[in-house]
């Protein structure tokens, strides 16, 4: 029998999946031994054996690489200048839209409009607005909703393009 590459690899796979199992098993046991010291401790209904005690203890001591957060700013310059601070991100205040800041963009849209005398893009207009320091909504569109409910000649004639249509045509 001829041992191929995809025998090879299939072998590799069942080797790594009996690797996970016996890992897993082994995490799962030692997990649940450190659940019963920590019970253990917390109870103190036994004391500790020696044993037990030369496991709890750490694997090695720290080195200068683990030093606290104190001393690396002691000993390092740049890090005893530096601040840890928090400041939330400000909230753009709210601004309420009145009757007359609407009535003030209508004119200037509706002028923008006949002076053109043909369909003008939503860019165009929000260019003018902002020019003119009138542009206080976030969207465009929800700002011609409300032109247009005050002005029905203003029309949107296609997407993204207004145009003027006056009564007596």
């Amino acid at each position: 029998m001829m041992f191929t590459e995809r025998d090879a690899i299939k072998q590799r796979l069942h080797d790594i999946n009996e690797e996970k199992t016996k890992l897993s098993k082994e995490s799962l046991f030692l997990l649940n031994r450190l659940r019963e010291l920590d019970n253990l401790e917390r109870n103190e209904k036994l004391p500790i054996t020696d044993e037990e005690k030369r496991t709890l203890e750490p694997i090695s001591t720290p080195t200068s690489e683990f030093r606290s957060l104190p001393e690396q700013q002691e000993k390092t310059p740049i890090l005893s200048k530096l601040t840890y601070s928090f400041e939330p991100r400000r909230q753009p205040q709210a601004y309420k839209q009145t009757e007359r800041d609407i009535e003030e963009v209508l004119e200037n849209i509706k002028t923008l409009l006949i002076q053109k005398g043909e369909p003008v893009s939503r860019k165009e207009i929000k260019e003018m607005l902002r020019e003119k320091g009138l542009l206080n909504w976030a969207s465009v569109d929800y700002m011609m909703k409300k032109v247009m409910k005050l002005d029905p000649s203003i029309k949107k004639i296609h997407r993204g393009f207004f145009e003027y249509a006056s009564s007596d045509v």
